[in-house]
């Protein structure tokens, strides 16, 4: 499967549910694309709470482990 260079996590996520289940917290993730453009373009969203940084922590752990959870085959 050929997966679009992009910084979408929807669009990824998009592509790759025709062969694995994503489960509702990991379609969350969709939330931490906004981090990835201001990562690349700083100026573009305002300041990030506490709060908000310890949430796409979090969030990012939960896609994480999901992710290793289908290396090791669990």
């Amino acid at each position: 499967m050929e997966v679009p260079r992009a910084h979408n996590i929807r669009t990824f996520l998009d592509k790759i549910s025709c062969v694995i289940d994503i489960p509702a917290d990991v379609d969350e993730s969709v939330a931490l694309t906004d981090y990835a453009v201001s990562a690349r373009y700083p100026d573009y969203l305002e300041k990030v709470s506490d709060d908000e940084y310890d949430q796409a922590v979090e969030l990012a752990q939960r896609v994480l482990d999901w992710s290793k959870g289908i290396m090791e085959g669990k």
